[in-house]
């Protein structure tokens, strides 16, 4: 178990400090656009494409971290009518349900990636399996989240 937890936290840590770079090279890649096209009226082909594939990036990696806080927006004003013990095995199920369709958008872009590395970026020319990646990897982060979750609140470790 304690394997587990020091897995765990390097992998956050490490998202952690990724999604902060990530965001910082969007900035820069914003800002250089920004510069060249109307300070020197020289537009650079490649940028907006970059800032995009840059901006997805830091959604999906954003989304195990909010996961971890349980801060996506949910209706729980029903779940609230519910006793203590209602609520845990109704988020427990709930979890459930969302752990299942993860694991299947892990696996369907896993399939789907060997199309995409056919593809093409229009300014960039990268194979478009790496901005595509972003979903698996986000996936992959809010099933690693969402696991922790569900043992928490089935162990009692956690509650609502």
């Amino acid at each position: 178990m304690r394997v587990l937890k020091w897995l765990y936290d390097n992998i956050n840590r490490f998202v952690d400090i990724l999604i902060v770079v990530v965001l910082t090279l969007m900035i820069v890649d914003v800002s250089v656009g920004v510069f060249y096209r109307y300070v020197l009226n020289h537009a650079i082909a490649w940028v907006e494409e970059v800032s995009r594939y840059l901006m997805i990036w830091t959604a999906y990696l954003s989304m195990g971290m909010v996961l971890r806080d349980e801060q996506h927006v949910g209706i729980e004003f029903v779940v609230n009518w519910f006793p203590p013990g209602g609520r845990r095995i109704i988020k427990v199920l709930s979890d459930i349900v969302v752990e299942i369709f993860l694991l299947v958008v892990i696996i369907q872009t896993i399939k789907y990636s060997e199309v995409l590395s056919i593809q093409r970026s229009p300014a960039l020319g990268i194979p478009m399996v790496y901005p595509y990646l972003a979903v698996t990897a986000g996936a992959f982060l809010m099933f690693m989240e969402n696991l922790k979750l569900i043992y928490e609140y089935w162990t009692g470790k956690k509650v609502r």
